[in-house]
């Protein structure tokens, strides 16, 4: 996970190379937010990643999910996401990792009065045991 970590933090810094795949736009509870699925090269890893975001109508960042990390035939991190009625519940895949690093982490979204989407929770397990990070 620590490395999963790092390679989102180099993504704030600008270490890396993205490209706007797909814009669009998504309606969850009464707010429709604004979808954009880029592909990211990270420098330092090598990785190609295909990255899925949601913003708000004014354009601010609300949640986002790396989809897919790999690096020429290797898969490092794959996944998914479930809308619902009032919440975004994302779930990451670390597929090569060291045995104390977690193997998967499940984030979860809700819906504010105002349509904002805030953290709620984030859960990580490592070989089934659950560790609840926030």
């Amino acid at each position: 996970m620590k490395n999963t970590l790092s390679i989102l933090g180099l993504l704030s810094v600008g270490l890396c190379s993205a490209t706007v795949v797909q814009d669009g736009s998504i309606r969850i509870g009464d707010f429709i937010y604004k979808t954009k699925k880029s592909k990211v090269f990270l420098k330092d890893h090598a990785y190609d990643c295909d990255w899925f975001s949601l913003y708000s109508p004014s354009g601010e960042h609300q949640a986002g999910l790396l989809v897919e990390a790999r690096r020429d035939d290797t898969l490092f991190v794959s996944g998914t996401y479930q809308i619902e009625s009032n919440r975004v519940t994302t779930k990451n895949y670390y597929h090569h990792r060291q045995r104390h690093e977690p193997d998967s982490a499940v984030t979860v979204f809700v819906q504010n009065a105002r349509g904002e989407l805030k953290l709620s929770s984030c859960i990580e397990y490592t070989d089934g045991e659950a560790k609840k990070v926030r």
